[in-house]
């Protein structure tokens, strides 16, 4: 049995540990690919109607929910879905854990949207004193999302690689549904929603950096960081936290020893609900037209996000 079989194969069981009545979730239709018009061109996109997981999702969390006294945003350890989760991996019941790190897990989305979704989270809650609270604007040097530290990246690549999976992470203000326990989404690199990523790394251009690139096949502004040395890892590091310390909202998706940076607009909204789907052209939606113009309101295309002072300094 190869790696990926096992990964599948233990998150069936981990999921089913839970005792939710999920069952339906692995019956999903598979997204469906179709061409998007950007600036006169046009692009493949991979494209899911949510529609039919959402109403799924709804009625099986309401129920979970009625149960027990949930903070949804996640401030308190006590009442946050992901910390229930971990400590039910501690306890003797632990069928839930595909892997363990030592100061991470791999769990189950115990509301998957695709089979194999799983979860790369911390055992430990976010550190909330230099943070600010969702909707609260930044003060005094704290910062909305969770700073990325070089023992995270290294781990979620470490399980990533071996396993071949598709990592992605949201942003407070972009879809992120627990956002003070940091966490990355983690798929199987040969769903249908990850099919366009090798076609969209196959054409970059260089930024004047090593190893640090845009990507051509795409009409939307991404950074490409590439895994060439151990530098690689801290070199993520003090992109995405000069990001956030400078309050910009992003998206990460790793991949193959790819870091790809997704950024959004500056905007008041304090809810942007794209998701981190865009560098590998997924998109999620309920209707087709609004959801392109949300992505055509918040995220850059080529030219309209400057990223020179986020680069390193030559």
């Amino acid at each position: 049995m190869g790696l990926q079989s096992q990964f599948l194969e233990k998150w069936n069981k981990a999921l089913d540990s839970y005792g939710i009545e999920n069952g339906d979730f692995r019956n999903l239709k598979e997204p469906e690919i179709n061409e998007v018009e950007f600036n006169g061109k046009e692009y493949r996109f991979v494209m899911t109607n949510i529609n039919e997981y959402w109403k799924l999702r709804g009625k099986i969390s309401n129920k979970v929910n009625n149960e027990i006294n949930i903070d949804n945003n996640g401030v308190d350890p006590q009442n946050c879905y992901l910390c229930r989760d971990i400590n039910f991996a501690n306890s003797e019941n632990n069928g839930n854990v595909i892997e363990e790190l030592e100061n991470y897990l791999i769990l189950p989305n115990k509301y998957p949207t695709a089979i194999s979704n799983s979860l790369f989270v911390p055992k430990k809650h976010d550190d909330m004193i230099n943070r600010v609270k969702k909707g609260e604007a930044p003060y005094n040097g704290k910062t909305r999302g969770n700073l990325l530290t070089v023992d995270f990246i290294k781990n979620l690549a470490f399980v990533a690689d071996k396993y071949n999976l598709v990592c992605v992470r949201n942003h407070q203000l972009d879809c992120m549904s627990v956002p003070y326990h940091d966490h990355f989404h983690m798929f199987m690199q040969n769903l249908t929603r990850c099919s366009l990523l090798e076609e969209m790394l196959k054409k970059k251009v260089s930024s004047g950096f090593p190893n640090i690139t845009y990507l051509e096949n795409t009409p939307f502004e991404n950074l490409n960081m590439e895994r060439n040395d151990e530098s690689f890892y801290k070199t993520c590091c003090d992109i995405v936290n000069n990001l956030e310390k400078e309050n910009h909202t992003y998206t990460l998706l790793y991949y193959n020893g790819n870091l790809l940076i997704s950024p959004r607009k500056n905007t008041t909204e304090k809810d942007i609900r794209i998701g981190a789907g865009i560098p590998m052209h997924y998109i999620i939606y309920k209707n087709k037209d609004e959801e392109i113009e949300n992505i055509k309101r918040h995220v850059p295309l080529k030219g309209e996000f400057h990223w020179e002072k986020f680069l390193p300094t030559k």
